[in-house]
């Protein structure tokens, strides 16, 4: 119970402060417009307020279409599979493949080890479809007996 009480608090804690982050900030900004709209015209505050709300905007279209297009999330796997599979097959999987009319884009994939009929094979993937792994292993007549997400890197 003490330890429960103790993680409370913790993250009580973070929360105060970001809300006092939040609330300096907030006054910050209300405190200079008030200023600013005494010290110019309204005409020439409603033109400031315009401009500098397209200047958001066009930076927020910035941020969403070339900035994030940098950050790619890598996912990698390890998965014990049941079948027969070799390196080739899996060294296809490098240029994407189509299953059922679902585009699965380049999936690095390597074949660690066999014991009998089953194997592990390590997979890289960069786009994390529903269930990607288990479809593109299924369709080289593989059944997935165990998935694991070794990393969720970002690249």
């Amino acid at each position: 119970m003490i330890r429960v009480m103790h993680q409370h608090r913790r993250v009580l804690g973070r929360g105060f402060w970001s809300l006092c982050d939040q609330g300096v900030v907030s006054s910050g900004n209300f405190l200079s417009n008030v200023f600013l709209a005494r010290a110019i015209s309204s005409h020439d505050y409603g033109t400031f307020a315009i401009l500098f709300g397209v200047l958001l905007l066009l930076n927020n279209i910035h941020a969403a279409l070339v900035t994030y297009q940098l950050v790619t999330m890598m996912r990698r796997y390890r998965a014990r599979v049941f079948g027969e599979v070799s390196q080739a097959q899996l060294e296809e999987l490098i240029h994407g493949i189509e299953i059922e009319g679902v585009r699965y884009g380049a999936i690095d994939a390597n074949l660690e080890r066999r014991t009998g009929r089953n194997a592990w094979v390590e997979m890289k993937l960069t786009e994390g479809k529903n269930r990607e792994v288990r479809r593109v292993l299924e369709h080289l007549g593989l059944k997935v007996s165990r998935l694991i997400r070794i990393a969720y890197i970002g690249v």
